[in-house]
Formats: structure tokens, sequence, C-alpha cells
């Protein structure tokens, strides 16, 4: 549909970055992304699986928060989705993560375990978005469902929560202070 690649170029674009491809006839096309990041020190040496950071990002932003304890579920098909996902709330010191890029294994892990909150795609081959969420609330209508799309025309979609993508990683731990306000 072309979606995806709009998604991204908007998120490129959003963190004055640059995309640029390379496409030769019957061989395939290679896509080229430059995206800055200046950390705290003026340093250029991003690196999300760095321990340093989780430690800063948990202490220096999440005082009056413990993460710790929410259990998340994460559901998209973009596997770079769910792993940028279980990193991004690893940083928020978030220690119970299960990602799936596929809505036909979800509902047999849901009914075997609890979560708390669940980030899904709304667009999902097989089962959309949409019909997985009411089949995951009759299984637990307690459960916070989270739709992460590209997609533009929502309207459709009523007592969800959607974040748009692109997101910021403010809009998720937005949700996560949010989850652990209404449990106070």
């Amino acid at each position: 549909t072309g979606l995806g690649l709009s998604v991204s170029y908007q998120i490129i674009k959003n963190h004055n970055g640059e995309i640029s491809f390379n496409s030769k006839e019957n061989i395939g096309t290679e896509f080229i992304i430059k995206l800055p990041f200046i950390d705290s020190n003026g340093k250029n040496n991003f690196d999300l699986n760095n321990t340093n950071l989780k430690e800063k990002r948990i202490m220096n932003n999440n005082e009056d928060y413990d993460f710790s304890k929410i259990r998340i579920m994460i559901i998209d098909d973009e596997i770079d989705i769910t792993d940028f996902m279980s990193v991004l709330l690893e940083t928020f010191g978030v220690k119970n993560i299960s990602m799936y890029n596929s809505s036909a294994e979800v509902l047999q892990e849901f009914k075997a375990n609890t979560y708390d909150i669940i980030f899904l795609d709304l667009m999902m081959p097989y089962i959309n978005g949409k019909e997985l969420a009411e089949k995951l609330l009759e299984i637990d209508n307690n459960v916070k469902i989270i739709f992460l799309t590209g997609k533009y025309d929502v309207s459709n979609i009523s007592n969800f929560e959607i974040i748009s993508k692109p997101f910021s990683i403010n809009n998720i731990e937005d949700v996560l202070k949010k989850y652990i306000k209404s449990k106070q």
C-alpha cells in the first residue's frame, strides 16, 4: 500500500533525517537512512542498548513512577517496531515485555498470561487490530489497549486510545504514566 514508506518518511523527516535510495532493475532497491543524534554531552554516539543510557533514563525521567511491574504485550507485524518498542520500554524500566509479529499466535498467549497494557498495530494480517482487540477484551476486559497506527482514518475506532505513527518517546511514556496514575 506504500503506507509503511510514507510513515517511515515522516518519522525520518520529523527527526531531521534524510532518506535516499538506489534501485537496480531485476536486482532490488536499497534505502539509505541518515538520522542525527547528539547526546546530552554533545557527542554523537547513541546506542539504545547502552546500559548507562537505560539507567539514566529510568533515574532522570521517572523518579515518581515505577514501571517495572507493568506487564506489556506489543503486537505489530513489523519486527523493527516490536524490537524498537521493547528497547524503548526497557529504558523506562519495564521488565515484563512480550512481543508478537502475528495476530494468529497472540490469543493463546493472552489466555495463558495476564497483561496490563497492549500496544497493538491497527493494520495486522489475518486478524486486524480492531477485531483482535475485541477478542482480547472478551478474555480480559481490564487490559488497556493502545492502537499504534499510521492509518489516517480511525473514525470507526472508538473507546480505544490511539497513538499515530510516527509517535514520540513521550507518547509512550505518557501511556505508562497514565496507567500508573489510574492504579493509585
